[in-house]
């Protein structure tokens, strides 16, 4: 809606970004003559606006992307927007011509990748002098990153990110994707591509960067360990959706010296892991690997959905937020843009005037 006949737009914030990424979104909104909104119930309040912005905590299904108005447009502050557009939410979408869009930022979870790549081949860092005060030295295992090999299994953003930079660390670097255009550019930036994900067995780390969605669910399972080799001992690094790994073969793989470190920073059911943790408590699912983990003496290392979760990244996500606001109000969107956003789905904007 315009607020109070101004020449504004009104955005719903159904989630604020943490930080003091909020702080500075309502500063640069104003500037920009754009009011963010926020209800505690925002979710009851979607139908009297044009233009909301979610993040991971809010998912639409049927009823709810029902009430966003037609040729309106759901922002995702993030890469994924498996949450507002589903199963249940796409007949809708298509139907109200709704834009979905979404706010990629690669260069964080990168860096967190790449940091696991390290963690995972050396325990260097559980040897702290300052901490331990013991000397050591000979308990230290560390193995070099180059020369070693790593599949990509997505390459997307984040993805080819992923692997720019295992490329600059000299590492042999492979990639799957199903989308033409994907495979074209990691081809340009040297990376050699597979026709199926299963032959990335053969690497030493994986890094798993997909969508989550019925495809992709349990992808890195049954059938993908029966392609590792005993003994492989292959790092898992998992920053993309928590139900693209199945966690029963993981535990089997785990057992079986297939698997050798992972790394997850995301987990099928994340509001039920935080609730656990309040009680000191881990799920059963992620209790059976770190057990088995721990009697083969492997690193396993579970972050708390902390790839986009840097200063840099919370600040820029909010700008392509607000180039996206600020397109859809003054221009109507477009795929050409300064501010770096990526449109998911596009509806015709001229509906939502």
């Amino acid at each position: 809606m315009m607020a109070d006949g101004k020449n504004t737009l009104e955005v719903l914030v159904l989630d604020k970004p943490g930080g003091e990424a909020w702080p500075y979104m309502m500063k640069k909104a104003r500037e920009l003559g754009i009011t963010l909104v926020y209800h505690e119930d925002g979710i009851n309040h979607l139908s009297d606006y044009p233009v909301c912005l979610v993040r991971s905590n809010t998912h639409f299904n049927k009823e709810t992307i029902e009430m966003v108005p037609r040729g309106g447009m759901v922002v995702r502050l993030g890469a994924g927007t498996d949450n507002v557009k589903n199963g249940e939410t796409e007949g809708t979408i298509y139907e109200k011509e709704i834009n979905v869009v979404k706010t990629p930022y690669a260069n964080g979870v990168a860096e967190l990748v790449i940091q696991s790549l390290f963690n995972l081949n050396s325990n260097a860092w559980q040897y702290n002098i300052a901490e331990r005060l013991v000397w050591g030295k000979k308990e230290v295992n560390r193995i070099e990153l180059e020369g070693s090999s790593l599949g990509v299994i997505g390459l997307g953003n984040i993805g080819l990110e992923v692997a720019r930079k295992a490329l600059k660390l000299g590492m042999d670097v492979y990639g799957y994707d199903v989308v033409p255009e994907a495979i074209e550019r990691a081809k340009s930036m040297g990376v050699e591509t597979l026709e199926d994900y299963l032959d990335m067995a053969e690497m030493d780390a994986i890094t798993l960067h997909v969508p989550g969605n019925s495809e992709t669910e349990g992808m890195i399972g049954e059938e993908y360990f029966k392609n590792v080799a005993k003994e492989k001992n292959q790092i898992i690094i998992n920053a993309s959706r928590g139900p693209v790994i199945a966690f029963g073969p993981l535990y089997e793989a785990i057992n079986k010296e297939k698997v050798g470190g992972v790394a997850l920073d995301v987990y099928p059911n994340e509001n039920e892991l935080k609730k656990l943790l309040n009680s000191e408590k881990l799920p059963s699912y992620l209790e059976n690997i770190v057990d088995a983990a721990n009697s083969r003496g492997i690193q396993i290392i579970l972050t708390p959905h902390i790839g986009a979760s840097t200063r840099q990244a919370q600040l820029a996500i909010v700008d392509m937020a607000l180039g996206a606001f600020k397109d859809y109000f003054n221009n109507g969107l477009t795929n050409d843009n300064p501010a770096g956003y990526r449109i998911v789905h596009q509806g015709r904007y001229a509906n939502a005037r």
